[in-house]
């Protein structure tokens, strides 16, 4: 290659990281700040003392805890945050962005702009601190729900999930997500719909419509199904007789996950439906001995 084309190609280098540059100052310039740092940074600071929390305790927010410096400048900034969080829920990684992304990690004078895949996630603990003060943004959210990409739709869910009872005006397109085929996305619905407090007679009659479709055809495992029923407690005793029959017809998976559910739901029945020691006994197996 020759010296010229070298030099061609170390100036173009330049341009395009002095244009991404430009582009990614511009951008975080319009992002809400507090305390001298930007939302999303204190919402990855908030991420990481949450993870924390659960590495120590096994649990998030623990109790008593005095809120951390990133929740209260989250609090802080209110409102005014919600614009750019929906827009990190439906950031998308455009193929420009992707390349500039190549370019910039390669050097250390220019912050590297975050991927789409890195801003969804930290987007939800800023919903996650904002909580029922985000209500404002659900009807944004809703749209994000016809998203084609599936990792928007989910963290659009975790996001109504961490609104909570605000969130109500979800619950169409909650209950929509319930008959989505991949396993993660009717589970993070579920859990979406139980934070809005959805009665469980809105829910409960699909799921079990859903666990009888499985088991006539054969087409699908409906173990996280019975786990989602098992959720809503006595609200969904009207899955017990399609708990009963797959906990006394059944083996392995299926059966401990109905067995457990019963437990919960009508813990009168199950005890006498399906006695303790044969179930003890077939998920012996199962159990790691010392």
């Amino acid at each position: 290659m020759s010296r010229r084309r070298i030099m061609g190609l170390m100036v173009s280098l330049v341009v395009v990281l002095a244009v991404a540059a430009a582009g990614w100052m511009a951008y975080a310039g319009r992002e809400p700040r507090s305390e001298g740092k930007s939302l999303t940074e204190w919402c990855r600071l908030y991420s990481q003392h949450e993870t924390s929390g659960w590495q120590r305790t096994g649990k998030f927010h623990v109790p008593g805890e005095t809120p951390g410096e990133a929740q209260l400048a989250i609090r802080k900034i209110g409102t005014n945050a919600l614009p750019h969080l929906v827009r990190m829920v439906g950031a998308k990684d455009s193929p420009l962005k992707v390349k500039i992304w190549m370019l910039l990690r390669r050097q250390s004078v220019v912050r590297i702009p975050l991927m789409a895949r890195e801003e969804r996630p930290l987007a939800t603990w800023g919903f996650d601190v904002l909580g029922a003060e985000a209500k404002p943004a659900v009807p944004a959210l809703i749209q994000l729900m016809d998203d084609k990409d599936m990792m928007v739709r989910r963290m659009v869910m975790i996001c109504l999930e961490k609104i909570g009872p605000s969130a109500n005006d979800a619950v169409p397109v909650l209950s929509r997500a319930l008959d989505d085929p991949g396993l993660k996305m009717r589970s993070t619905a579920l859990y979406a719909l139980v934070s809005v407090h959805v009665p469980g007679d809105e829910v409960v009659p699909r799921l079990i419509k859903k666990v009888e479709s499985l088991r006539k055809d054969g087409s699908g495992d409906y173990v996280d199904i019975i786990y989602m029923l098992e959720k809503f407690g006595p609200d969904a005793r009207a899955a017990v007789p399609t708990l009963l029959s797959i906990a006394r017809e059944e083996i392995g998976a299926s059966r401990m996950a109905a067995t457990n559910a019963l437990m919960r739901i009508e813990p009168d029945v199950a005890k006498v439906m399906v006695p303790q020691k044969d179930f003890e006994e077939e998920i012996s197996p199962w159990i790691k001995r010392d």
